[in-house]
């Protein structure tokens, strides 16, 4: 650890260290471990340049694929019930952060500024991961996957970094029928640069229309497969965001602006006009709706149901990967809509 006087200004600078448990690839077959490795090699490979972006207090980053020692698996361990080699593998990320100490109160319960200085180092470096991850989707779809990771400072864990799977819609090997519309892969550099473009990444809450549908985004990130009903409504929050203005007729609104953006074949307006439907009800509860502690597997029950929910949940989600990364290629920072009549 290092500190400066500027001033009046005491800049203090300490090295963190995240390992970031990232499922492999060791049970996929061929072509799609082919996909899924190099969109990870990418997300990694990006993280040194996008980490400083996310926060300019974070500098000299670098990442190693690295096994941690025995007493940090074991905290991997017990924090992720999901985390087991050679499923996952480590990888080690370190970086310099170098800010101004936060000047909490000084009474007899504060906290020694040591301790406060290790947790602010953990939090900008844990921080720009989570960040980093919830985007990954939107630079390589369907290839990260990351389980719960300790940020170490002066050898104590301060903070860990959050859970965060890939798409199961847009992992190679999912089984899904149509290919539209179509998703690519994107440098995350690129990815991060225009969300810093639009304002993503300087409040907490969104404002504008590509503000909206990116939050709703990192929402849909934020949850499991399990809760496809509830991906559905995150998913279909993003795209009423960016496609609808007002309340009225939104299922109009969707299907043809969406078609509009993203083209498509002569059905699309009809299959996203269905996609619509199947939101409204699951929002308006007329929909069957599964209990949190389930009884039996809803797929025993009504098969039918929960093919339509994953199918629409799959599809919502393509859909608004497709939007928002055509915005990225486009460098789009803010987006009208707009009818026209002609007439001769």
């Amino acid at each position: 650890m290092t500190g400066a006087i500027q001033g009046n200004t005491r800049t203090v600078s300490r090295e963190a260290c995240a390992w970031l448990p990232i499922r492999t690839t060791v049970f996929e077959d061929a072509d799609s471990a082919t996909i899924v490795d190099a969109g990870i090699r990418s997300f990694l490979a990006d993280l040194p340049h996008v980490s400083p972006a996310i926060f300019s207090e974070l500098g000299s980053v670098s990442v190693e694929f690295r096994e941690p020692e025995i007493a940090l698996s074991s905290y991997i361990t017990r924090t992720s019930s999901i985390h087991a080699p050679p499923l996952f593998r480590c990888a080690k990320v370190t970086a310099v952060a170098s800010f101004n100490p936060r000047s909490d109160d000084q009474g007899e319960d504060a906290l020694p500024m040591t301790m406060v200085e290790c947790a602010d180092a953990a939090y900008y470096l844990g921080r720009a991961l989570d960040i980093a991850l919830d985007f990954s989707e939107l630079a390589s779809p369907g290839c990260v996957w990351a389980v719960e990771g300790p940020v170490v400072v002066d050898g104590k864990i301060c903070s860990q970094t959050s859970e965060k799977a890939f798409f199961n819609a847009l992992h190679p090997r999912a089984e899904f029928p149509t290919e539209w519309p179509p998703v690519q892969s994107i440098p995350l550099t690129r990815v991060i640069t225009w969300a810093k473009r639009i304002g993503v990444l300087d409040g907490t809450l969104a404002e504008t229309r590509l503000q909206r549908a990116v939050a709703a985004y990192t929402n849909l990130v934020a949850l499991q497969a399990r809760y496809e009903d509830e991906a559905l409504f995150r998913a279909m929050q993003a795209l009423e965001a960016f496609y609808c203005d007002g309340t009225g007729d939104l299922r109009r609104q969707i299907s043809e602006k969406s078609k509009l953006w993203l083209g498509g074949g002569g059905a699309t307006t009809n299959v996203v006009g269905q996609l619509y439907d199947l939101r409204s009800k699951y929002i308006h509860g007329s929909a069957k709706l599964r209990y949190r502690h389930e009884i039996t597997d809803p797929w025993e029950q009504d098969e039918k149901a929960m093919r339509s929910l994953s199918l629409g949940a799959s599809f919502a989600t393509r859909l608004v990967v497709g939007t928002l990364q055509r915005c990225i290629n486009q460098d789009v920072a803010d987006l009208s809509w707009a009818f026209e009549v002609r007439t001769s």
